[in-house]
């Protein structure tokens, strides 16, 4: 063989080689997807009831649109209080070897790409209610209003006063939070008035305001309609 065939013959080769390589690494990335994972996991229902991570697949995060991720991604080491976007990998179990109600995708950590502290987590507290309305809280016939806000099962609840009460969060963000109708118990007590009041500002609660221990609740004007401090 001459020296212009085997040198011919090498670039064949390393052409091939080249091709084998690129087809491999594109193969690979289509397995691979853009995940954000939420900062904080909640109650959920598998084969019992766990707590499972909120993800979202795409290049954007869209409020509202987390989704329950029961399975785990493999060398991914999750931090409550951080929100993460993560190149994650894809991969089919053969049947034979998914176990009963498993997934049969198996997940890979590819690349951390961001962890960025999340602000709401520090709204997951319990709260009392200092003023309403503009005028600071006084009684002497009704309890103190608490708030509890419970991220971990998208819940509030607390004390209205007089009466416990629970809702759920409709939408949470670093500025919103919009809760749904708000169920409470029925007893009677000296000074409703106050209580009736409470249900009335928690009915427009449009957003918030964080400023050290004091939380705001604000309409959807940006208007302060009661001010909570966090209990210690």
């Amino acid at each position: 063989m001459t020296i212009n065939n085997l040198l011919f013959l090498t670039l064949i080769l390393l052409t091939l080689a080249c091709n084998q390589t690129t087809e491999e690494k594109d193969a690979t990335a289509e397995n691979e997807f853009i995940y954000w994972v939420n900062s904080y996991k909640v109650v959920c229902t598998g084969v019992g009831e766990q707590m499972c991570l909120q993800i979202q697949r795409g290049e954007k995060v869209i409020p509202g649109a987390w989704e329950n991720f029961h399975n785990e991604i493999q060398g991914f080491d999750w931090q409550p209080g951080y929100t993460y976007k993560l190149k994650v990998r894809e991969n089919e179990i053969p049947p034979s070897q998914v176990p009963a109600d498993a997934s049969s995708i198996k997940h890979t950590l590819v690349e951390e790409i961001q962890k960025k502290l999340d602000p709401v987590v520090r709204l997951h507290d319990i709260w009392a209610l200092e003023a309403i309305d503009g005028k600071a809280w006084e009684s002497t016939t009704l309890e103190r209003p608490t708030l509890e806000i419970k991220l971990t099962t998208g819940q509030v609840m607390g004390i209205d006063g007089c009466n416990r009460y629970h809702g759920s969060i409709e939408n949470i963000t670093p500025k919103k939070l919009v809760l749904g109708p708000l169920a409470a118990t029925k007893k009677a007590c000296p000074g409703m008035a106050q209580s009736d009041l409470f249900h009335k500002q928690m009915a427009k609660v449009q957003g918030y305001r964080l400023d050290e221990l004091q939380l705001t609740l604000l309409d959807g004007d940006s208007q302060p309609l009661m001010q909570f401090k966090k209990v210690d």
